[in-house]
């Protein structure tokens, strides 16, 4: 069976209805070091593999708070932090129901007037895709999907955003206990902080600056995370080349 938790664009078969075995990698993919590098490439495969997207976010529960891990930019993350604060969303929706819900037009949209306006007036979002995170009956999260354009989505994008739910909650369902997300959490502002450093130093934008990191990464074969904390404590991690 192959692994579909790989570093490329989905193809048209890679869709629910073809025997697609998860828990073939789910221990790999839960017992993972690196969740926010793991849930950040998984991000941005999905601006690569559904046309309509142009940002994505992953948002994860603990307890009765929310954060996202995972993030194709920076755009990604505010949007979803937008939800976060007016407390409405389709994010948040979504995981209520645990059902994904499909906006076509957010600027006709009613059912989240608040964000609605925010999300237009930061980032001229179009429309939205979000589809839950879930392992049995337990909630974990969602999967944003944004886009700049208004329209409805294609049927296939739809399966691919759904399969592309189906492995972020295989990663998350193993950081939805209190002292691992918390570490997850503290990794990601670690790692916040080094891409900010390095966009400084180089005039490069996010997705450079963490390319660096994890070329950094491969090369010295340590984490991004502890490469990150060099750089928050002033040590030099190599990523100059």
């Amino acid at each position: 069976m192959e692994n579909l938790y790989v570093d490329r664009p989905l193809r048209p078969g890679d869709v629910p209805g073809a025997p697609i075995d998860l828990r073939s990698h789910a221990a790999a993919l839960q017992g993972a070091d690196d969740l926010l590098d793991v849930l950040d490439r998984l991000a941005r495969r999905a601006v690569e593999a559904v046309d309509f997207c142009d940002h994505c976010g992953i948002t994860v529960v603990d307890g009765r708070s929310v954060d996202t891990l995972g993030a194709s930019d920076d755009v990604a993350r505010d949007l979803d932090r937008i939800q976060y604060e007016l407390q409405e969303g389709p994010c948040l929706s979504v995981i209520a129901d645990k059902d994904h819900v499909e906006v076509p037009d957010l600027a006709a949209d009613d059912r989240w007037p608040n964000f609605a306006e925010r999300a237009v007036a930061a980032a001229s979002l179009g429309s939205v895709l979000s589809a839950p995170l879930f392992v049995g009956p337990r909630p974990l999260g969602s999967l944003n999907l944004y886009g700049l354009r208004p329209g409805p989505a294609d049927p296939h994008d739809v399966q691919v955003s759904l399969l592309l739910a189906a492995e972020a909650s295989v990663a998350a369902a193993g950081a939805t206990e209190g002292e691992q997300l918390r570490r997850a959490l503290g990794n990601r502002d670690d790692i916040s902080m080094a891409k900010g450093i390095l966009m400084e130093r180089h005039g490069i934008g996010e997705r450079e600056a963490f390319d660096l990191l994890r070329r950094a990464s491969r090369r010295t074969n340590r984490k991004v995370v502890d490469l990150a904390r060099d750089f928050t404590t002033g040590r030099s991690p190599g990523t100059d080349d």
